[in-house]
């Protein structure tokens, strides 16, 4: 029983995230980065990582106040599933910010696997300016609070077409709203992407 109780103490949440980059040979595969919060350690793996490497962030409950800015082309930021790595937003803003910065066609993003929840007045996942990313395995909860956004396509440098939506889950939206997706007057959004179950 003694171990059990033990197993339980040190199973429970982390209070930091553990990062791992994968496809920098520079850095061991399994290297941790350091940051003050899971927010600050993804985005300076994002400065590490040249196009195309891979992100993975541990499973466990993190929360986070620094926002995650993913703005380059062919990063694959991947959890250990949506109902195991579990990111809990308290900062102000959007959670994640996904727009490419100068805006290029076929980024070839990926964000899989994680959960995200916000507080009243925030924006879980902030994109536009993007074509080609993939968005999977996502659960959005926003707590049934006041001003809160699950997913906002806003442009502002180019268009959002050609993404993929599969088993995204936006739970939760205030009922002021009509739907989880907010779409800004000037946000076009194409026949191409794909929202899938």
């Amino acid at each position: 029983m003694k171990g059990l109780i033990i197993f339980l103490i040190l199973g429970c949440t982390p209070l930091i995230a553990q990062v791992h980059i994968q496809g920098l040979s520079s850095i061991s595969p399994l290297a941790s980065i350091p940051g003050q919060d899971i927010g600050a350690q993804v985005n300076a793996a994002i400065q590490l990582c040249p196009d195309g490497c891979k992100i993975n962030i541990d499973a466990g409950d993190f929360v986070f106040s620094t926002p995650v800015v993913i703005n380059r082309i062919g990063l694959q930021i991947m959890g250990a599933g949506a109902r195991a790595t579990r990111l809990h937003f308290k900062g102000q803003g959007a959670a994640v910010d996904i727009r490419t910065n100068p805006f290029v066609i076929d980024s070839h993003n990926l964000l899989q696997g994680f959960s995200i929840d916000v507080e009243s007045g925030n924006t879980a996942l902030l994109t536009g300016d993007l074509v080609g990313a993939t968005f999977r395995d996502l659960y959005i909860g926003c707590g049934s609070q006041s001003a809160t956004t699950g997913i906002l396509a806003q442009l502002s440098r180019g268009w959002f077409e050609r993404n993929e939506f599969e088993s995204v889950d936006v739970k939760y939206w205030p009922r002021t709203l009509r739907s989880p997706w907010i779409l800004r007057a000037n946000t076009r959004v194409s026949d191409t992407t794909d929202f899938s179950e």
